[in-house]
């Protein structure tokens, strides 16, 4: 035989089977089924923290992964333009160097 409880509202697995995927969606599915007598106070219960903090460590490792190889990508690209850019003005400076000493003109003077 079923209870009243069960014919009137859908059972709380299949309640909370869905809704369990979605995060928060799944918290607060379980608290109404806590509230509404289908569940035991107990599935309440966050789970264990020695789960948790590794879950949090794994993350934190791979984001530190992934900003360490970003970084040093557009450390790299930028040392790369600033030392294409140096060297060109070295060039530059070369040739205009070349070109005054050619006019019989000095360097560059201070004003």
């Amino acid at each position: 035989m079923s209870s009243p409880a069960s014919s009137d509202s859908p059972r709380p697995e299949s309640r909370t089977g869905e809704a369990a995927k979605s995060g928060l969606a799944g918290t607060f599915a379980t608290l109404l089924a806590v509230e509404q007598g289908e569940l035991p106070p107990s599935a309440l219960t966050p789970p264990s923290a020695g789960a948790e903090a590794e879950l949090v460590d794994r993350i934190a490792r791979r984001v530190v992964e992934q900003i360490s190889d970003r970084a040093v990508r557009e450390m790299a690209a930028e040392i790369v333009v600033a030392h294409r850019g140096t060297a060109g003005a070295r060039e530059e400076i070369d040739r205009i160097k070349a070109r005054n000493s050619a006019k019989g003109e000095t360097s560059f003077s201070s004003p």
